[in-house]
């Protein structure tokens, strides 16, 4: 009984997906000049592990009372009941507390990362507090988490070159900005009372999902920051011909499964979610290859089994092989 009220807590700072939250800070580490196979780099991802579950935490916490009425989050500990939403507040806040100290220690108190941090922790309280609220709150979770790898990278280095950097950030910015503002709105379309999808023409009729013009045209623009950038950065990079070649397969690959979502098909809310984590896996997978010349083969093939492991691992552990690769969130 202990064993499955811990892994309620634990499911509610959608610990499953933390790792990718941990790559980013590994990542900003690692462009800056430092050396994976250190401990410096399990410190970062340990810290990604704190933003990513104070700040899920916090977000169920705000969302509570929707959440009550969408069907698909009936199994979430708050709304179940299985939480005290007094005690998940305590220890929210304590999370948070040791996210903002740790990160701040290795930040090693510069005044770069600090900021960096500021703002980040200040749009994810922005988002968690409006997301519900205004079609605009994709904009505070982009800087939340695009501006993320700025602060392991400018903890590092002190050069006056931030190109790849910048670069860096915009293809996170335009990632968070498709994951939420259009394959957010997507999995969400039957219980968000804001909609970006059902706004502008999308709707559910009967078991079909009908797919609205602008809403394609809107999404479709979405995401071709995600090439746009990535051969930006392949090219200040000074990338190889392969890792050009594979990101390009990666794109095209990527393009493939969000086609799904904005086309109209017969509804189905687990295949969604299927293909959403597939669009944002492959999406961080492109990312790594065109900074092939920047981490190596190596590490690139660390940074993606890795946190895929970990990712199936805890889908197994939180809700059994049934769901395959999908999870109830």
């Amino acid at each position: 009984m202990a064993e499955i009220r811990l892994l309620e807590w634990i499911r509610a700072t959608r610990w499953h997906t933390s790792a990718l939250t941990s790559s980013v800070l590994v990542l900003g580490w690692l462009i800056a000049g430092g050396n994976f196979f250190t401990w410096n780099t399990l410190l970062w991802a340990l810290a990604g592990l704190f933003y990513h579950t104070s700040g899920f935490m916090n977000n169920d916490l705000m969302d509570y009372i929707y959440d009550l009425k969408d069907k698909y989050k009936t199994h979430f500990g708050l709304t179940s009941g299985k939480l005290d939403f007094r005690t998940a507040t305590q220890i929210n806040c304590i999370l948070i507390m040791i996210s903002a100290i740790f990160i701040t220690y290795l930040t090693q108190v510069n005044f770069i990362a600090l900021l960096f941090l500021l703002i980040c922790t200040l749009s994810g309280f922005h988002y968690n507090y409006y997301c519900k609220k205004t079609l605009f709150a994709p904009i505070s979770i982009s800087i939340c988490f695009g501006l993320l790898i700025g602060i392991s990278y400018f903890s590092t280095t002190s050069t006056i070159d931030y190109s790849l950097i910048l670069l860096c950030i915009c293809y996170g910015f335009a990632q968070i900005w498709v994951q939420i503002s259009v394959l957010g709105y997507a999995k969400d379309i039957e219980s968000d009372k804001i909609n970006l999808f059902r706004y502008w023409g999308s709707k559910l009729d009967e078991d079909k999902l009908i797919i609205s013009n602008k809403v394609k045209i809107y999404g479709w623009l979405s995401k071709l920051p995600m090439p746009i950038f990535g051969f930006l950065i392949w090219n200040e990079a000074n990338g190889s011909l392969p890792s050009l070649l594979l990101f390009t397969m990666v794109v095209v690959s990527t393009f493939c499964l969000y086609k799904y979502i904005l086309s109209s098909h017969k509804w189905s809310h687990k295949k969604t979610l299927t293909h959403c984590g597939g669009v944002e896996i492959s999406t961080y997978f492109g990312l790594l290859i065109v900074l092939e010349n920047v981490l190596g083969w190596i590490v690139i093939g660390i940074m993606i089994i890795l946190p895929l492991l970990w990712y199936i691992g805890w889908i197994r552990v939180f809700w059994g092989r049934g769901r395959g690769i999908a999870p109830r969130v």
